[in-house]
């Protein structure tokens, strides 16, 4: 059984526009609004993948309860704890044919009862299962809270996820996660190696990859990106994930073993999710008996299918991303 873990969830209005000029009055070509935040992702994802996920975090307010609706729809399973104060984050993500640009908003801050409710409904989780943390910390909560939430649950045997950014995730390395699933801007702030990304020319359909990358030969390119997934591994991590964007992923199991998987061709839509979507894949690839170079197969094409859908891809448009890859070699 899969849980998610999200403590800063969110209303993501997606906006689409021909272009966008500060300082001016713009005109949206078309809008949606959708439910937000890693771990719902990935729990819709899962679900979507045939996996049973349970989905835990905090709501609050009117936009709390619309999303609360949005999961009920979707048939997602969810336990999240309503908070007294505050409301539910609404995010706009606005695409532009040239940027895509995210302005976040504030999360609600929950009070030390909401927060031991939380504590009680992750230790009820039975040892065996897994539970996937991510996103931003909400205003309280000091930087080591995700270590201080997986720790109790490794302890016990629960498999614990974490797919957080700069200080969030260095601190939540010390609870020893299973996996995380940093991209190449986390990874390289992680481990200090701020020369492992590589900005690309614009209007590239693929915006970073591993510093050094030559036209023709993408060795030098893999050997950094993996010595840097083992510096990450070096620093708590029993597995890391990469995700690469328009590249792929690549992934350092606890073996030390190392497996690289190249992304399909195509054109993104919305890369909002994707990195999501290619961890519930890949734990989805996991849960179904597929070995770590599957799993991994199946992630990267749940993170394109995605990628190249306005918000996160249905199975079938993932079993098409697989057929390609698989055509592919």
């Amino acid at each position: 059984m899969f849980h998610t873990l999200t403590l800063s969830p969110s209303l993501d209005y997606l906006v689409f526009a021909k272009e966008f000029m500060p300082d001016a009055l713009n005109r949206a070509d078309s809008a949606r609004l959708f439910a937000g935040g890693k771990g719902i992702n990935v729990a819709v994802m899962l679900r979507r993948l045939g996996q049973p996920a349970r989905a835990l975090g905090f709501l609050a307010g009117d936009t709390g309860r619309m999303l609360r609706g949005m999961l009920a729809a979707e048939g997602l399973s969810e336990e999240f704890l309503p908070l007294k104060e505050g409301a539910t984050r609404i995010n706009l993500k606005l695409k532009t044919p040239a940027h895509e640009t995210e302005l976040s908003a504030p999360s609600p801050r929950p009070d030390a009862a909401e927060i031991a409710a939380l504590e009680r409904q992750l230790a009820a989780i039975p040892p065996g299962d897994t539970l996937i943390a991510g996103g931003s910390l909400p205003p309280g909560l000091v930087l080591d809270a995700y270590a201080r939430l997986l720790a109790p649950c490794a302890a016990r045997g629960v498999r614990c996820v974490l797919d957080a950014s700069g200080p969030a995730l260095a601190a939540g390395l010390a609870a020893r996660p299973w996996l995380i699933k940093p991209n190449l801007a986390e990874l390289a702030e992680l481990i200090g190696t701020a020369g492992l990304l590589d900005k690309t020319a614009a209007g590239q359909d693929k915006p970073s990859r591993p510093a050094g990358l030559p036209a023709q030969d993408t060795a030098p390119a893999i050997e950094a990106l993996e010595g840097a997934m083992r510096a990450a591994q070096g620093l708590g991590a029993r597995n890391v994930l990469a995700s690469l964007g328009g590249w792929g992923a690549a992934l350092l199991a606890e073996s030390g073993e190392f497996f690289f998987q190249p992304a399909p061709a195509g054109q993104p839509v919305n890369t909002a999710g994707a990195g999501d979507s290619l961890l519930a894949g890949f734990l989805a690839g996991l849960a179904g008996g597929g070995n770590p170079p599957k799993a991994l197969r199946l992630g990267v094409a749940a993170g394109s299918a995605t990628a190249f859908c306005p918000w996160l891809a249905q199975a079938q448009e993932v079993e098409r991303q697989l057929a390609a890859l698989v055509r592919e070699g």
